[in-house]
């Protein structure tokens, strides 16, 4: 690899790091896989020159023997990353039987490669390190990182747990707001509090220069918070303050005031105007009520959404100016059919209200309103107007970490496996201990067949709090082209299922000679809720086209459209009656376009 280019280099308005195996430019930071990101440094190395396929397969993968689609697979996601289009491109351009060019010049960049080093933290904060947002930067020299942790509780109190999360995202929320700064996007689930993780799992994630933890207390009527701003490279306290307060809106207000204070005093990021400390619109006990509602969100689970809608309304009954809360409100009743018989239509219909009054009430809502309307859209196979609401929400704030997520999930649900990898990978980097989305990760890689990477996420989620997957048919999909049927059979036992029919719909997938006694012994079984949501992909699998048409279910609350795109189910894709049942999901007319062709 040349030496300049291995420093790192740019192609118009994107900085790529090799060693780092990632791109920074307008959408954010992205990674790549590390045979993807030597594609690119190769065509770097020859820029302007055509490198024929031959000589990217020599060179990327010399130590083994494949197949020209994995060359074609990599260019895809190159272009992906880049916004490249292979009709008109602007990057790569593709020379018909030769090879590929990189048509943009390239640049290389100085860069100094940042230190990470585990700095030993214990008790509480240790569990709860937030997610850290790289920023996209076109000189990462310029730019000192920071991670915020909540401050350790050092009372008995347990609704101070969370008056120290909202402690940490507001300071991590104002300290964003400085260019010069590279801050972490507070994502982090609560649910790490109570778990026994391994700190490997959460400590290799961090990697910045700086960080901000502390201690909260409560003495009678007030609340102490001790904040430290720490150097990681050399495990020192650069800075330490004593703040004292009886309102927790205010005393937000004093610790980011005095944080921001302390950055521009010791490592000299830029200054940052704050507003005035004042009084908040919401009191403070719908504040804690809000985020504690948050906290139960999270989690999800029917008691814990039931839960979140109870403690919003009760906080914007004492609050009614709170913008937060309206907004957290929808959400919550937007997601709570998913999770019981609630109707989508009614909870749909107060939560865009709602969502239209957090928006009215501050401008600050806009992105994450448009992508609730773009989740919702989705659920209602409204696919161009999810996208587009998607699409518009990251554009207005591309750390956005729901509408990055809703936006992956949308992509697969077209077949577009590749660009939704993408964008999970932009929301794991924004959040990257959360369960949730460790989990949809795993079935993001098991979508484009990168097995390995796959189990490293479904395994990182169980380490994270997640008994097991919330994705069985993923689970299932990775099980069945990993060829594990013991284990496939065990995980259906372990999450409901009954050994009458997980026993021959295993044996059938494991030897297609069994399958007529498998499907008689299925049809006989008494249907349950898993053995239901798995019969269509089962008759998919067995080949049993007819059955799994009249199986299909048209249901907002239990489709999974992604599934109708995967390699496996090919020959049904191929059937007369799936064309029928493109129409009844809506996917006609313009709609149709948007749908990859598999």
């Amino acid at each position: 690899m040349n030496a300049a280019v291995d420093q790192g280099f740019r192609i118009g308005p994107y900085c790529v790091f090799p060693k780092a195996e990632k791109i920074q430019g307008p959408e954010g930071e992205q990674h790549l896989e590390p045979k993807v990101m030597q594609v690119l440094v190769v065509l770097a190395q020859k820029q302007g020159q055509v490198v024929s396929r031959q000589a990217l397969l020599d060179e990327v993968w010399s130590d083994a023997v494949v197949g020209d689609e994995v060359l074609s697979r990599a260019i895809s996601l190159l272009r992906s990353c880049l916004g490249d289009e292979r009709t008109n491109p602007k990057y790569i351009r593709t020379a018909p039987r030769q090879g590929y060019e990189l048509i943009e010049p390239v640049l290389t960049l100085k860069t100094a490669v940042n230190r990470r080093r585990w700095l030993p933290l214990g008790g509480f904060a240790a569990l709860l390190i937030p997610a850290l947002l790289w920023m996209a930067s076109p000189d990462p020299q310029t730019r000192a990182s920071i991670a915020v942790l909540p401050p350790k509780v050092l009372s008995d109190e347990a609704d101070l747990g969370f008056v120290s999360e909202g402690i940490a995202e507001h300071l991590i929320n104002g300290l964003s707001r400085i260019s010069s700064l590279e801050v972490v996007a507070r994502r982090a689930s609560f649910g790490v509090r109570d778990a026994d993780l391994n700190l490997d799992v959460i400590g290799d994630r961090l990697n910045a220069n700086y960080l901000f933890e502390g201690s909260l207390r409560r003495e009678r009527d007030k609340l102490h918070l001790s904040l430290f701003l720490v150097d990681i490279d050399a495990g020192t306290n650069l800075w330490s303050e004593e703040l004292t307060g009886e309102r927790l809106a205010v005393l937000e207000d004093t610790a980011l005031a005095a944080a921001q204070s302390a950055l521009a005093g010791v490592i000299n990021v830029d200054e940052l105007t704050l507003p005035p400390i004042a009084e908040t619109e919401i009191s403070e006990s719908a504040y804690r009520k809000y985020l504690e509602a948050r906290y139960q969100w999270t989690l999800r689970g029917e008691k814990r959404i039931a839960r979140s809608i109870e403690l919003l309304r009760e906080c914007i009954a004492q609050s009614p100016n709170f913008a937060p809360a309206y907004l957290a409100l929808a959400q919550s009743l937007a997601m709570q059919p998913f999770y019981t018989e609630a109707p989508l239509d009614a909870q749909f219909q107060e939560a865009r209200a709602l969502s239209r009054q957090a928006e009215q009430m501050s401008v600050d809502m806009q992105a994450d309103v448009l992508a609730l309307e773009g989740f919702m859209s989705m659920k209602e196979w409204q696919w161009q107007l999810a996208g587009e609401a998607l699409r518009a929400a990251i554009d207005r704030d591309a750390g956005n970490v729901n509408a990055r997520y809703w936006y992956s999930i949308y992509l697969a649900q077209l077949g577009r496996y590749e660009e939704s990898l993408l964008h999970m990978q932009r929301a794991i980097e924004l959040d990257p201990i959360s369960a949730v989305f460790n989990d949809r990760m795993g079935l993001a890689h098991v979508y484009v067949g990168n097995l390995e990477a796959a189990k490293t996420y479904f395994e990182t989620a169980k380490d994270l709090g997640y008994l097991e997957s919330t994705q069985p048919l993923g689970v299932l999909l990775y099980l069945l082209r990993r060829k594990a049927w013991d284990e496939m059979q065990a995980y259906l036992l372990r999450i409901g299922g009954d050994a009458g029919w997980v026993v021959p719909l295993v044996s059938g997938l494991r030897n297609p000679a069994k399958r007529d006694d498998a499907v008689r012994s299925i049809e006989s079984y008494p249907e349950n809720a898993l053995l239901k949501a798995l019969k269509v992909p089962t008759w998919v699998l067995y080949g049993e086209y007819d059955r799994a048409f009249s199986a299909f279910m048209l249901d907002p609350k239990t489709l999974l459209a992604e599934f109708l795109w995967i390699d496996e189910a090919k020959g049904w894709r191929a059937e007369p009656q799936f064309e029928v049942l493109l129409q009844n999901l809506q996917f006609t007319g313009a709609a149709s376009e948007l749908v990859s062709q598999n």
